[in-house]
């Protein structure tokens, strides 16, 4: 049966870099090994007075130590290989480490040193990381190492080190015995991981051949809200142009009551602009290749300035607005415009959603996690609990809040939390139906200024 070559269908899971890992992780493990390997000799040899051939056991740890070394070197010094390569450089890893195991089990005693249970750690790496054939491949491969050494030790072709004074590589029933049971154990473990790595690879693929299917339906989505921006933006200008213009000169020959009417249909058409506008935002900031312009901003001025933008409307509304901000300044590295608008529309719908008379609270700390906290807490109407997991969800706006303000969009905190992710940072929100809310954004700043 001829192996098939690489693919990543086969290995859904497998990357140069996990495997370069695992490579590094073999190697560092390796060491441990050697450490553990160089103390038993030492223990054997000066304290259990054990008769080893120990210049042939230390060579093997100095052959170890060459080895160890060569990987290293090798690992850090080339460059990045594809996966195939990868995986050949691993068979290499495996095979000298189970001839040296061989030559080691052999040197100490053979089939009466439990040594030999080593093997298994090889095959169940192999049988994880490796295609089914090359599982069994190496699997028989130990079977052939173990089986030759203790029948060669068993009919004198090599001498047997017997330090522990035992007779069971002599004895045909316990050599029979020893080796059926290592190799249905080797074959049973090798079987166990593959057919696992299979369903979990299948899984995998399974995974990832709905994410790409999520990924391009969000690519279309993205699409539909950049083209419907930029198609209906036009017409409904034109259509909002013309219905103010009509009102403003013919209002004189028209009944008031179909100016009133003129007039809804101006503040809808305003409304619609501003869906078209979040749209196209929410398209641009969906985009993976669309990078943010950023520049220092103080974050403290920049709060201040929000602040006062929606003072009036809080002033109207009886909602007053406390600042609390420190007296350092507080700079981060951002668009700032995109982050304005993060402040303003949680700073406007904390107004919006308050009650009358209420407070609306807008704080800036500096973490010791050297990142910058913003706290916009209100008292207003708050967000039931089933409604908290849907608020940051596209067009998603929650009964109380429809309510409270008839128009709305949806769009404003799912914009503000893609804004927030490109910004690698994060929004948290704490709530409770009519007790108010805090949204809390923690953003990456360069520090204190003067």
């Amino acid at each position: 049966m001829k192996e098939k070559p690489f693919s990543a269908e086969r290995f859904p899971f497998l990357n140069i870099d996990l495997l370069q890992s695992r490579i590094t992780w073999s190697v560092r493990l390796r060491w441990i090994a050697i450490g553990a390997l160089t103390a038993a000799a030492l223990l054997a040899r000066y304290s259990l007075r054990l008769e080893l051939k120990y210049p042939a056991v230390g060579f093997i740890i100095a052959t170890l130590v060459i080895l160890n070394i060569a990987y290293y070197l090798f690992q850090k010094l080339k460059p990045a290989q594809n996966i195939a390569w990868e995986l050949r450089f691993l068979y290499i890893h495996i095979f000298f480490d189970l001839v040296l195991l061989t030559v080691l089990i052999h040197l100490v005693g053979g089939l009466d040193n439990p040594l030999y249970f080593f093997y298994l750690f090889h095959v169940v790496i192999s049988s994880i990381v490796f295609s089914p054939l090359v599982s069994y491949l190496f699997a028989a491969m130990v079977m052939f190492l173990f089986s030759g050494l203790v029948l060669a030790e068993y009919t004198g072709l090599i001498p047997h080190y017997n330090i522990f004074r035992t007779t069971l590589h002599s004895d045909p029933a316990a050599v029979a015995t020893v080796l059926l049971v290592f190799t249905i154990t080797i074959f049973v473990c090798v079987y166990i991981g593959t057919a696992f790595m299979r369903i979990y690879r299948q899984a995998k693929s399974n995974i990832d051949q709905k994410n790409r299917q999520l990924m391009q339906a969000d690519a279309e989505k993205t699409r539909f809200f950049r083209f419907t921006s930029h198609e209906l933006k036009s017409p409904v200008v034109a259509i909002k142009s013309s219905i103010d213009s009509f009102i403003e000169n013919y209002r004189n020959q028209v009944d008031a009551r179909g100016i009133g009417l003129l007039q809804r249909a101006s503040e809808r058409a305003d409304q619609m602009l501003r869906i078209l506008k979040e749209l196209l935002e929410l398209s641009r900031s969906r985009n993976p290749d669309h990078e943010f312009e950023r520049e220092e901003v103080e974050l403290n001025a920049l709060l201040r300035d929000v602040a006062g933008e929606e003072t009036p409307v809080a002033e109207a509304g009886g909602v007053e607005i406390d600042l609390n901000l420190p007296e350092q300044k507080i700079i981060a590295r951002v668009h700032r415009e995109s982050i304005r608008k993060v402040f303003s529309n949680l700073v406007g719908n904390a107004v919006r959603y308050g009650r009358k008379g209420g407070r609306v609270s807008v704080e800036l700390q500096l973490e010791s996690s050297g990142r910058a906290s913003i706290r916009v807490t209100d008292d207003g109407i708050g967000i039931a609990g089933e409604d908290l997991v849907k608020i940051f969800d596209e067009f998603y706006r929650s009964a109380e809040a429809k309510k409270k303000v008839s128009f709305g969009t949806g769009l404003g905190l799912s914009l503000v939390k893609q804004i927030v992710e490109r910004h690698d940072g994060r929004i948290e929100v704490e709530s409770e139906l009519n007790r108010g809310s805090c949204f809390t954004v923690f953003l990456p700043v360069d520090g204190p200024g003067n």
